[in-house]
């Protein structure tokens, strides 16, 4: 088994507990480190492009019977999908019926 390069950094050997105020063991250096790792930051990788598609909010009045069925339905899938995003997908699903 190859072993890979990790990109977890490992505080020095000794260091406390930088949420205890009262500990003596953080020096000023340690306090640089953890402020750099907690300043976080993105990965070498270049940014991947994505294209946003424009999106139209719509106010929708649905019978509490079928907003029970489509909540059923949501909570069915074996994939997380919220309730927009099925009820987008019914929508697509109806206007391929109908061929538009």
């Amino acid at each position: 088994m190859s072993k890979k390069n990790s990109t977890i950094v490992k505080l020095p050997e000794g260091v406390g507990n930088f949420d205890d105020p009262k500990d003596t063991t953080i020096t000023k250096d340690n306090k640089d480190l953890l402020a750099f790792i907690k300043k976080g930051g993105r990965s070498a990788r270049p940014k991947q492009k994505v294209e946003k598609i424009p999106e139209k909010s719509i106010c929708l009045r649905v019978p509490i019977d079928i907003a029970e069925r489509v909540n059923k339905a949501v909570k069915g899938r074996e994939v997380k999908t919220s309730a927009n995003t099925w009820l987008v997908e019914a929508v697509i699903s109806q206007l391929k019926r109908e061929k538009f």
